[in-house]
């Protein structure tokens, strides 16, 4: 009896952190819409932001979280950000993005779609631009939507937040079903900067 009593508190154990792992994997990230984002206030003023400068080509992968700063960008809404600055000597061009689902199961995925706020080299906003037309993506990290964003003329640093993208970000499960995916206020993303040399007078003039 009492190898019995083991055994099956061992296969209860087995269960409950089966059900665990399976609540975890099947997690969704709150919404853009009715998110109240945590007073985590950092800075007065963009030039006070912490920027992260970015290497041209390479993907960089990070997440928005309920614990990173906020600021309140548009109507008094605060709002989580990462900030990041383009290198200098080189303008930046293009921005694509990938937007990692929460979980595999997609009647519970969830995705941050990027809003991207550009500054010039005052720490003045230039444009904010919403990520549009994705496409499905996967990779090592897992199932993503994918976009690629212009960057203005005179960037030198921007800032990205939660947006709800065009209404395109939708993804295909195994059997073919399109599942939307709703915008959410948290998530993982990644970032691959694209630019080119900025050229100066004296590299402008004919030889």
């Amino acid at each position: 009896m009492r190898a019995r009593y083991y055994l099956g508190g061992w296969w209860l154990a087995i269960s409950l952190m089966n059900s665990l792992i399976l609540l975890t994997a099947c997690s969704s990230e709150p919404l853009v819409r009715g998110y109240v984002a945590p007073t985590h206030t950092c800075c007065a003023r963009f030039e006070e932001f912490k920027f992260h400068q970015l290497s041209l080509g390479q993907e960089f992968v990070f997440s928005i979280t309920s614990a990173d700063p906020t600021y309140p960008f548009s109507n008094g809404r605060r709002e989580h950000f990462a900030a990041f600055s383009v290198p200098d000597g080189f303008a930046a061009t293009t921005i694509q993005s990938k937007s990692f689902l929460s979980t595999d199961f997609l009647p519970k995925a969830t995705a941050l779609l990027p809003d991207f706020i550009f500054l010039d080299g005052s720490y003045r906003q230039i444009s904010r631009a919403s990520v549009k037309n994705l496409q499905e993506r996967g990779s090592f990290w897992g199932g993503a939507l994918g976009s690629t964003v212009i960057a203005p003329p005179g960037v030198r640093y921007f800032v990205v937040v939660a947006g709800i993208g065009d209404g395109s970000n939708q993804y295909h499960s195994e059997n073919g079903r399109l599942h939307p995916i709703p915008a959410a206020a948290l998530g993982k993303l990644s970032l691959r900067l694209f630019g080119e040399p900025i050229r100066t007078a004296a590299s402008k003039q004919p030889d």
